[in-house]
């Protein structure tokens, strides 16, 4: 699984849940603070983060619950799919990592033997987060 898509750790998501009560000047119990924990463990930190970020700006009486938290995480999801597949392309041959020629993976050598390693660029290659995305909505309809 990509970085992009990799789970947040419940610390990350403890912090912003904990920034999302001081935002709404709430007190969050232990048993609230689980479910929204369950809830949101299937998200990368950066869309929940993302979906924190819209809710503190929209603001309101009550402290948003779990399901529309989780539906502002997804929103910011869809939005970097869609800025990664609306990305042109570069020309071939040009790469934004030489490393990995745009692959996510990088070739390393171990003991004499070459060795593939995820490369560090996969975070902000936009040609290779539009492959990967690419690639796993094709699986999707398959």
């Amino acid at each position: 699984m990509t970085t992009l898509y990799q789970p947040a750790s419940p610390d990350a998501i403890d912090k912003c849940i904990a920034r999302l009560a001081v935002a709404f000047q709430r007190q969050i119990d232990a048993a609230t603070v689980k479910v929204y924990r369950d809830t949101m463990s299937d998200l990368p930190l950066w869309a929940i983060e993302a979906g924190e970020l819209q809710l503190r700006r929209k603001g309101g009486t009550f402290f948003p619950s779990a399901p529309e938290w989780h539906a502002a995480a997804q929103q910011a999801i869809t939005g970097r799919e869609h800025e990664v597949m609306t990305t042109k392309p570069s020309a071939p041959d040009v790469y934004e990592c030489q490393e990995c020629r745009d692959t996510g993976w990088g070739e390393v050598d171990r003991d004499g033997k070459t060795v593939c390693l995820p490369c560090t660029c996969r975070q902000w290659n936009t040609t290779y987060r539009r492959n990967t995305i690419s690639s796993r909505k094709f699986q999707e309809r398959a």
